[in-house]
């Protein structure tokens, strides 16, 4: 928030508009540390995603990564025609009380049925990431009503929502949807993940304690961090590193970065 105040002028109240949509866009289209894959019957193109993103937005992605084992093959939905994951052995990490997920390094494909077509998923994984689906200003309407099928196939009631808004021509009432959605998915993405060892793939340790993070997530909202996890501080992401705040930043070839401005030490291990 910035306080602007001229002479002989009240103070004005400049509120910085959030970044959290923009953010998970760009994490979307880079797919840095993507972690799932989808497949098509139409399309031999896989779509990458994150699972943390995913659960965090949709329950019916939470129960479909929840069910998956490498024993059974029964799935909630009838559109997934089959989950696989390539590592040795699973690990069922609790997200709450009921439910569990995957939590494995490797990536985990999700093949549709012939009714879920590549280019609609798009809108609905943009939407799952931003909170709107990305029609553009003046929207296919025969788009629309493809993806309004698959909101309704997915449980996206929100989507489902901004699709007859469109029809309705009520887009204007959309923005509003979207920024409730980034709250709603921002808040169940911290209360489900933040500083938990589901599918993390970081650890910070501050002064005597461990605090787990995502690469993904910590990349994409902050470029500090993304230097940090992502090559710039650390070579290859393997190791450790010392990260002294008083500021030395200490790596194998024993390059040092000094600032006077931050006084905490903590040390950044990478899984």
């Amino acid at each position: 928030m910035l306080l602007c105040i001229a002479a002989g002028l009240a103070p004005q109240i400049e509120i910085q508009s959030s970044s959290f949509a923009a953010d998970l866009k760009k994490l979307m289209e880079d797919a840095n540390y993507a972690d799932i894959q989808f497949h098509f019957h139409e399309d031999t193109t896989p779509l990458k995603a994150h699972k943390l993103i995913l659960i965090s937005a949709s329950n019916v992605f939470r129960d479909i990564l929840s069910t998956f084992s490498h024993s059974s093959h029964s799935f909630p939905e009838k559109f997934v025609d089959n989950v696989s994951c390539s590592c040795t052995r699973t690990n069922r990490a609790a997200i709450n009380e009921s439910t569990t997920t995957i939590n494995c390094n490797e990536e985990v494909d999700v093949t549709f049925s012939s009714s879920v077509s590549r280019k609609n998923f798009e809108y609905v994984l943009e939407f799952l990431y931003t909170g709107m689906p990305g029609f553009g200003d003046n929207p296919d309407k025969i788009i629309v009503a493809e993806v309004s099928k698959l909101a309704q196939m997915f449980h996206l009631s929100w989507l489902s929502q901004i699709c007859a808004n469109i029809f309705k021509e009520e887009e204007f009432l959309n923005p509003s949807i979207g920024t409730y959605l980034n709250d709603e998915t921002g808040q169940t993405l911290k209360s489900r993940f933040m500083d938990k060892q589901t599918l993390a793939d970081v650890v910070f340790a501050v002064e005597g304690r461990q605090i787990y993070g995502h690469k993904a997530v910590l990349m994409a909202r902050s470029s500090v961090m993304s230097a940090m996890v992502g090559g710039q501080f650390i070579e290859g992401l393997t190791g450790e590193v010392s990260f002294f705040y008083s500021f030395t930043i200490r790596m194998k070839k024993k390059t040092k970065i000094k600032s006077t401005k931050i006084k905490s030490t903590f040390l950044l291990i990478v899984l």
